[in-house]
């Protein structure tokens, strides 16, 4: 189950969210797809295989634009096609780590 709360307040053509998103053990399929459809910009081209997945998810200002803050767990499961080490590249170099699609 997710649970998403918050505001919203529109005056003239801008709009301004103040949203949470909470979800906790959710079964990693079901979160990649509910994260996939809320636009979420890491979530395109991956798969998560196994486990669970947990989400807290903070989106503050223009609803178009803006990135979500926040926590996003995998556990006990495999994420393929997010390459994790190119999107920390200056800090995986320092820590010796090779990078790669899963």
């Amino acid at each position: 189950m997710a649970h998403l709360n918050g505001t919203y307040s529109a005056a003239g053509e801008a709009t301004v969210v103040n949203i949470k998103l909470d979800a906790k053990d959710m079964p990693a399929k079901d979160l990649e797809a509910f994260s996939a459809g809320a636009g979420h910009p890491s979530s395109e081209g991956r798969d998560a295989s196994g486990g669970h997945a947990e989400q807290d998810l903070n989106l503050t200002g223009r609803p178009t634009g803006s990135l979500p803050t926040g926590t996003v767990g995998l556990f006990n499961g495999v994420l393929a096609n997010f390459d994790l080490g190119s999107k920390m590249s200056s800090v995986a170099s320092l820590a010796g780590i090779k990078s790669g699609r899963t």
